[in-house]
């Protein structure tokens, strides 16, 4: 750990401030993420409502390829500020990278209330939108087709 790093953990035992916690994150996270994050539960402990420090400990879960974890800090964010379109967006991607596409199509959605007008937005929406509901193969209409005149049937 660096000298800088040592003197502001110093001032954040005499005058803890949520920035300082941050300032102390960015320092560390190139060095030692674990003791980054360490850093940042910290300050959520003590600063709980601050949503920088929540937004910064997401990424870092984000940037470590932690899906649940990103959620979880996430879906807190929102719950301290709903319309908060970094939560939304990270939320989003964390859905898709886990494969729950329903989930981030509704993050998506929601972050295009803010950006009615973005039409990367749009697509990325529609590009899963296919991922969640795959076309049916021919065998499967088929199938389909069958049940609902069995389902007819039963109902004369």
């Amino acid at each position: 750990m660096s000298k800088i790093t040592e003197n502001k953990k110093e001032q954040l035992e005499k005058a803890p401030s949520p920035r300082l916690y941050l300032e102390i994150f960015e320092k560390l996270k190139k060095e030692n993420s674990k003791e980054a994050i360490n850093v940042l539960n910290e300050g959520i402990k003590k600063f709980p409502r601050y949503v920088p420090l929540l937004i910064s400990l997401g990424k870092q879960y984000f940037e470590m390829k932690d899906w649940d974890n990103a959620i979880k800090i996430f879906n807190e964010v929102l719950k301290i500020d709903k319309e908060n379109t970094i939560a939304i967006k990270f939320l989003a991607n964390s859905y898709e990278e886990k494969k729950e596409y329903v989930e981030a199509i509704k993050k998506y959605k929601f972050l295009r209330v803010f950006f009615p007008q973005d039409e990367e937005l749009q697509k990325k929406i529609e590009e899963l939108d296919v991922l969640a509901n795959p076309p049916l193969s021919s065998k499967e209409k088929k199938i389909l087709k069958y049940k609902k005149i069995l389902s007819k049937l039963r109902n004369l």
